[in-house]
Parts: structure tokens; C-alpha cells; sequence
């Protein structure tokens, strides 16, 4: 297949989508699986909220037992850790809806936004790598100065 001519060039037309067939079809599969991976981390998100509140409550009646002071600081933590987690999968659901959309209507502006939730994605995982690669070389760097 030749995918240097998978782009129509010849349309200047703003507003109509000008996608050949495999385009098209690259694209309606790759919006399936988004919302497919959106709506189970949304189902992800719900059970983190629904565990957030069964340990709030755990460890308040430990708190009032005497115990459970290191508690308060891991469920900040986890809902930090939620919230942080509910990012891409907003724009991975909005990138999947909008992009179905756009090619049912053959909307430009609407795809143009779908590819803006989906460039959010990868920037988002990209900038996560960042830190976890930062992370990585500092313990190496402590492991080898013995820290």
C-alpha cells in the first residue's frame, strides 16, 4: 500500500474531510479503542474515588483509635495519583468521540479538536516519561555515589 498518497492534496477545502478510505478506517478503528480505553479508565477512576472513600472512612475510625497518623498523607497521595490519572483519560475519551463525530459529519474543526485531545495524550505521557527517567537517574547516581 502506498501510504505517501493517503492525503488527498488536491482539495484546498477547509471544512470537508478530504481522507482517502485507509485513512479513514485507520482512523475510525484507532477512535474505537480509544473510547473503549477511556470508558474502562473512567471505570478505573470511579473505583479509585470509591476506594479513596473506604479508606478515608478506614482510617478515620483507626485515628480515633490511636493509630493510622501516616493515613492522611497516603490518601492525599492517591487522590493526587487520581486526579493526575484522569487527565489522559479525558482527552483519550474526548480524542475517540470527536473523531467518530468529525468523521461521521465530515467535520474538519472537529477533527482538528479531536487531534488536539490526542496530541494532550502523548504530551502528557511524554512529559510522565520525563519524570520517571529523572527519577531512574538520580537513584542510579545514588546508587553510585553510595547514598
Amino acid at each position: 500500500m502506498d501510504h505517501d498518497n493517503l492525503l488527498d492534496d488536491h482539495s484546498p477545502i477547509i471544512d470537508e474531510l478530504t481522507f482517502r478510505q485507509p485513512v479513514r478506517d485507520y482512523l475510525k478503528e484507532s477512535a474505537g479503542w480509544s473510547k473503549f480505553l477511556g470508558i474502562v479508565g473512567f471505570i478505573f477512576l470511579g473505583l479509585s474515588v470509591l476506594s479513596i472513600i473506604f479508606l478515608a472512612i478506614n482510617m478515620a475510625s483507626l485515628s480515633s483509635l490511636g493509630g493510622g497518623g501516616i493515613g492522611g498523607a497516603f490518601i492525599l497521595l492517591y487522590v493526587v495519583f487520581t486526579a493526575i490519572f484522569a487527565i489522559p483519560v479525558y482527552h483519550l475519551y474526548n480524542f475517540a468521540t470527536k473523531t467518530q463525530e468529525a468523521l461521521q459529519r465530515e467535520n474538519q474543526s472537529l477533527l482538528v479538536g479531536a487531534f488536539s485531545s490526542h496530541k494532550t495524550v502523548f504530551k502528557f505521557y511524554g512529559i510522565v516519561m520525563i519524570i520517571v527517567l529523572a527519577l531512574y537517574a538520580i537513584v542510579i547516581m545514588m546508587t553510585i555515589l553510595g547514598i
